[in-house]
């Protein structure tokens, strides 16, 4: 792993200042304290919730495992899951857990697993993530109101505590169906607890449990604090002698900025030894020719991508759509950001094949802006007015500059609304009072649409909105099957006037088809899922990425990257398919000199 240590690569970060965290702990001869930079704030850490942040995706695969992981190289390996068996005859997995607990003491168990699945699978929830177990028996009909009842979906807490029984659907890849139990999506949650705080308990640590490598020790959005906590009970019993003997460090301290505060940390502090880690960097930063050169870059499976959510009869019409995707310049994109690719489709398959399907399909979009985009926009929407909707950080403000910029030379009026956080006035359960309850600003969006709800403020309706398409795993069906309105994850309860089971009782709200095109995309992405040979189901699957560059439902712009800068002295962290640091190995070499607190350094 490269190391920069210069003390000439000086960059500004948009980092909280080690002073705030003094609630997160005080030096207790435990283990290092490494302070780290992850990311911006994360609002809510639900594995199974609808998240659309690679910043959120790394945050909780330190917070939770899934049965199993992927590492760097696409080898499937064993996670909270010890051992597995597959009984083609039966169509059956079996799958024995590890012994673990959870950060409250509490053995796993299989129905921690089991429950959550189902939460995801659920009709009333809206969330993309459901495609990744469709290939379990009674999933895909349980999620499209098919059957009466998301217990029927085929997976079961086998009745000793201790194994999973699944059954998987006839034409099922097994292989791929195990590759995507080691998405973070899947990862279990505690069912008493969610049962107990419906959309909260994964927003407070009063209530957050979690089964992964590290626990939460403090964690305060409007005070930019989160600190994780070793877990002492992660794959061992939780009075295990050696606490340090899965996980080495004791804790890591996260440092952002709350409330827009700007606190400068540079590359002197990596190499002074203030900051071991940062896995983020500003526009500025990225301006830098070492670090573009130096730092280590790796393939996240999501896509940044602008989607329509305007009810404006403006972007009916495919041109206009085409218009402002051919506008773009994705190499120019790219450039800026450093840490990402031009999008070539919507589904990053650079990134594929390892242990996927044979998916590849030739450069879908153009990565340069087309001279041809000003003439394909019809008159009509000539001076219309576009609201674009971004989170307020570093990457977005890059690209909502040049997406700016790019559609107004065709002839558009845009405007770029930049908001890091949505807080809403709602009754918590856990404090039987009303509250502040904080989300990202874009999720908050993103959710509302998928849902088939109503903006609670005027100013947040907006015309196109832009993120971090998570695709949850390296098969591309899981992605593609997002645009479907059929296999898109919501279910049927979002359709107004329908009756559950009506075939016309779904939607994509995020993907504006033309009507003939979505249902040649639908036809597509099911007869892909109905496939008998991988060869077929990757014919299927190419054709319904072309047809995204054909109709423009949605406009990719870049596959994302994420970076990493390891200080001098830190050694062990490991990296996943997904792009995730994992730091459950991780060495600080002389830690004991190295203090998180400056009111520790006095004390000394």
């Amino acid at each position: 792993m490269k190391r920069i240590i210069s003390l000439l690569l000086a960059m500004t970060m948009l980092v909280g200042s080690m002073l705030v965290l003094s609630s997160c702990g005080n030096k207790n001869g435990g283990g290092a304290e490494i302070a780290v930079y992850l990311g911006n704030e994360v609002y809510d850490l639900d594995p199974g919730d609808y998240y659309v942040s690679d910043n959120a995706a790394q945050f909780m695969s330190l917070l939770f495992e899934p049965l199993f992981s992927v590492n760097e190289n696409g080898k499937l390996e064993m996670a909270a899951a010890e051992d597995y068996e597959i009984d083609e005859e039966k169509r059956e997995i079996t799958i024995t857990l590890r012994e673990s607990y959870w950060s409250d003491g509490n053995a796993v168990m299989p129905n921690d697993f089991v429950s959550a699945w189902k939460r995801i699978l659920d009709p009333e929830n809206a969330n993309p993530a459901a495609a990744l177990l469709y290939d379990i028996e009674n999933a895909y009909e349980a999620k499209s109101g098919q059957i009466s009842s998301v217990d029927d979906v085929a997976a079961y807490n086998k009745g000793d505590n201790k194994t999973i029984l699944i059954t998987y659907r006839e034409n099922a890849n097994v292989d791929q169906l195990l590759q995507n139990l080691a998405s973070i999506a899947t990862a279990p949650a505690r069912h008493s607890v969610v049962e107990s705080y419906p959309g909260f308990w994964s927003k407070s640590i009063a209530t957050i449990v979690t089964n992964g490598a590290f626990k939460i020790a403090a964690y305060d959005v409007e005070e930019g604090e989160i600190c994780l906590e070793r877990n002492t009970g992660y794959h061992q019993s939780a009075d295990a002698r050696r606490a340090d003997k899965v996980v080495k460090p004791y804790k890591l301290v996260n440092f952002w900025a709350p409330n827009a505060k700007l606190v400068s940390l540079t590359y002197d502090d990596i190499a002074n030894k203030a900051v071991f880690y940062l896995g983020e960097a500003t526009a500025d930063a990225r301006k830098n020719e070492t670090l573009a050169k130096d730092a280590d870059k790796y393939d996240a499976l999501s896509t940044f991508t602008l989607a329509f959510v305007s009810e404006n009869e403006l972007f009916n019409d495919v041109n206009v759509r085409k218009a402002m995707s051919m506008a773009l310049d994705r190499n120019a994109i790219a450039e800026a950001l450093v840490f990402a690719k031009a999008a070539t489709a919507f589904v990053p398959h650079a990134s594929m094949g390892v242990k996927g399907p044979d998916f590849n399909p030739t450069k879908l979009f153009d990565t340069s802006a087309s001279t041809a985009a000003a003439s394909l926009l019809p008159a009509a929407a000539q001076g219309a007015e576009v609201k674009l909707a971004l989170n307020d950080d570093a990457d977005s403000r890059i690209i909502g500059d040049l997406v700016k910029a790019a559609w107004e030379a065709i002839g558009l009026k845009v405007t770029v609304k930049y908001e890091k956080t949505k807080i809403s006035e709602v009754y918590d359960s856990s404090l039987g009072e009303e509250t502040e309850k904080y989300d990202s600003y874009v999720q908050y969006i993103v959710k509302t649409v998928a849902e088939g709800d109503q903006f609670s403020d005027a100013e947040d309706k907006c015309d196109v909105v832009g993120f971090e398409w998570q695709m949850y795993s390296a098969d591309p069906f899981v992605g593609l099957a997002s645009l479907s309105s059929k296999m898109c994850g919501n279910g049927v309860v979002f359709a107004n006037g329908m009756e559950e089971g009506d075939a016309d009782a779904f939607r994509s709200p995020l993907a504006l088809w033309t009507a003939e095109k979505q249902a040649e995309y639908d036809t597509l992405v099911s007869a892909a899922y109905a496939a008998t040979t991988e060869e077929e189901r990757a014919s299927k699957l190419a054709a319904a990425a072309g047809l995204i560059a054909e109709d423009v439902p949605v406009i990719p712009v870049v596959f994302n990257q994420k970076v990493a800068v390891i200080g001098k002295g830190l050694s062990g962290v490991e990296f996943d398919y997904f792009g995730n640091a994992s730091f459950t190995k991780a060495k600080l070499k002389s830690y004991e000199k190295y203090f998180v607190y400056d009111d520790q350094k006095d004390a000394e």
